[in-house]
């Protein structure tokens, strides 16, 4: 009964906003209830109460994207067997994977999946951390670098795509599924925008969901306490602008995804059907199962 509560608590207040708000949809007001409480987890939210082209609302409790799961306390794991969460996919790196995974007693817990987005890139992630950690990271470069990974990720890792979507195929009915990489923004991003295309979701809500993450995580704030605690540390004179590339998402990045995937097939429509394989079988039974 905590599983259907929770999950019912989410589309009426969402309904109501997106019914109410004009075409020009903000990030604050179309996540408005989506915002799952994890502690020790970020930028983690439901996809539930997300609209369709011609209409249908994707079902609450289901679908769920965060940052890295590594340090949850035992609240967010009980609070994940309360919705019902049967799979986790971590789209990072072996090697981040590897470094930092989150344990359940005696191997219990979902059923783990690892899906390692930008694996040939692991020398630059931890570049970009380098320059973060040294306080020498500068704005343009970090910029620049986040935003070519939206280009090159969904040409580079279709299989590993893929294995996404034979995931959230393969589930039972009504069981729910929660996939993140490190700050839960570019990976996660991507795989999230693939997704709510193949249901149906239109590209303004899809990039407002996709820009919530900069209220999530407070981009802003975060940016200037990373930058201000680094100098402390390190003697160095970076500063927020240098750092918020690595917090936040700029509307540009998700442009540059759908930019790349186009000018390599054609259409989103053709990726899906064409890069990741997904016949119109597929497509119908992942909105059967996700869409009500």
């Amino acid at each position: 009964m905590q599983c259907l509560s929770w999950r019912r608590a989410f589309p009426a207040a969402l309904a109501l906003l997106l019914l109410s708000t004009p075409s020009v949809l903000t990030p604050a007001a179309l996540a408005q209830d989506r915002t799952v409480p994890l502690e020790g987890v970020k930028n983690t939210r439901d996809l539930g109460g997300l609209t369709t082209a011609d209409g249908k609302t994707l079902r609450s409790g289901l679908l769920i994207r965060s940052g890295e799961i590594d340090h949850i306390d035992q609240a967010g794991k009980d609070l994940l067997d309360q919705m019902g969460v049967a799979a986790i996919i971590d789209l990072r790196t072996t090697k981040e994977a590897t470094l930092a995974p989150a344990q359940w007693p005696e191997g219990g817990g979902p059923v783990r999946y690892n899906f390692p987005l930008m694996e040939n890139e692991s020398a630059l992630i931890d570049e970009m951390r380098d320059k973060l950690k040294s306080g020498t990271a500068e704005a343009d470069w970090m910029d620049q670098t986040f935003q070519e990974s939206f280009a090159y990720t969904p040409i580079d890792y279709t299989d590993e795509i893929r294995g996404v979507f034979d995931v959230l195929l393969a589930q039972p009915d009504d069981t729910a599924v929660l996939y993140h990489c490190s700050g839960g923004k570019d990976r996660t991003g991507v795989v999230t925008a693939l997704l709510l295309s193949a249901l149906g979701v239109p590209r303004d809500q899809i990039e407002a969901d996709f820009l919530f993450t900069n209220i999530s995580v407070d981009a802003d704030q975060t940016a200037a306490e990373v930058a201000a605690q680094i100098n402390a540390d390190q003697g160095t004179q970076m500063t927020a602008a240098d750092v918020w590339p690595s917090v936040g998402v700029r509307p540009e990045y998700l442009a540059r995804f759908y930019d790349s995937v186009t000018a390599e097939y054609g259409s989103i429509d053709n990726y899906l059907r064409e890069g990741l394989g997904l016949s119109d079988e597929d497509i119908a039974q992942l909105r059967a199962k996700y869409l009500q």
